[in-house]
């Protein structure tokens, strides 16, 4: 234990890959493997260039713009970003 105080459980396990090594995100393109699902998706769009819609609450990933657009109207509150070209555009249904 490193002592660092994190504010959710989920900071914590991302945290705790840090000391453990672990790197639980596979690049589905490459060999290469991250410890956030962030990195992985930083990765895929600039590395392979290619592009998804992602709920940022959840990190659910969607081919289509309409189909993020659907999961935010169906799950109120949650926070989307529409990838395009290198840069993020946050929207809320």
């Amino acid at each position: 234990e490193c002592g660092k105080k994190l504010s959710s459980n989920k900071s914590l396990k991302n945290h705790i890959r840090i000391h453990s090594g672990e790197k639980s995100f596979s690049c589905p393109y490459c060999n290469s493997s991250f410890r956030a699902i962030f990195n992985r998706h930083r990765h895929i769009r600039l590395v392979h260039k290619i592009q998804h819609y992602v709920c940022l609450t959840c990190e659910k990933q969607f081919d289509l713009k309409s189909w993020l657009r659907e999961h935010l109207i169906i799950n109120k509150g949650h926070i989307g970003t529409e990838q395009v070209s290198n840069y993020n555009i946050m929207s809320r249904a």
